[in-house]
């Protein structure tokens, strides 16, 4: 028996459903909904880490890409219960992410992503980013 690409769980989109609402902001090429994309990353030490090494784990990740996403980022107030936060601010944290993760996640401006602990997006905020991803948060998380 052969498996075809329905199969494949890397294509599976939660796009509409109760956790990726329809409607929201998106990118030139992801949903809320989607999985998120692997990029490399360069960290200070010459490393190439992928970005799917940084998503494992049961945490939830905000990336923030641009500096206006970056600054509302360090704002971010994450609720104390349940699943913790990891922070990845792009030319911050690992410089040359932002070409790779531009490509990947079709990126066009400042934007700030909240991937879930699954591996897939939960929110894509391209403006107005604490108080959209604040209403986010409240219906993912305790």
């Amino acid at each position: 028996m052969k498996r075809g690409k329905e199969e494949q769980q890397l294509s599976l989109t939660y796009c509409g459903g109760p956790l990726a609402l329809a409607g929201g902001m998106r990118t030139a090429t992801l949903r809320v909904g989607d999985r998120a994309p692997d990029a490399r990353l360069f960290d200070a030490g010459g490393a190439e880490p992928r970005l799917f090494d940084v998503l494992r784990g049961p945490d939830f990740t905000a990336i923030a890409y641009g500096p206006g996403a970056a600054r509302d980022l360090e704002r971010f107030a994450w609720p104390t219960a349940g699943a913790r936060l990891k922070r990845l601010a792009v030319g911050l944290s690992f410089c040359g992410l932002e070409k790779t993760l531009r490509r990947a996640y079709g990126l066009t401006g400042d934007t700030l992503l909240l991937i879930r602990p699954d591996g897939y997006i939960g929110h894509i905020a391209a403006r107005d980013f604490l108080t959209t991803t604040h209403t986010a948060v409240r219906a993912m998380t305790p």
